[in-house]
């Protein structure tokens, strides 16, 4: 069980990726890690590459300086980060991409 607000939302990303049979990676922070990268790494069937940052209820426009500049890195080669701090939007994306596969994201 999630002890933190971010916590709930991970725990509530990790089972909608499982349901939908998304591959997905939570890089692991540390001294040694790169600082900003997203709090998840995912791929979804038909070869469709996307990020998640997650951030506790109502702290959606909380990036870090690190973080904007992570994000701003993937999307210039065309990349998807959601920025996220509750589950709709996330369903959103997969919607978009399930019923078109060549959807762009954000």
């Amino acid at each position: 069980m999630a002890s933190t607000p971010e916590g709930r939302v991970k725990d509530a990303v990790k089972k909608i990726l499982k349901a939908q049979g998304i591959w997905y990676y939570m890089p692991v922070a540390g001294p040694f890690a790169r600082h900003g990268i997203p709090d998840f790494s995912c791929m979804a069937p038909g070869n469709k590459a996307f990020f998640i940052e997650t951030k506790a209820p109502g702290k959606v426009n909380s990036t870090t300086d690190n973080q904007k500049a992570v994000h701003a890195e993937i999307r210039a080669v065309g990349g998807t980060v959601l920025v996220i701090d509750n589950v709709e939007p996330l369903k959103e994306y997969l919607d978009a991409i399930r019923t078109n596969p060549s959807h762009e994201g954000r």
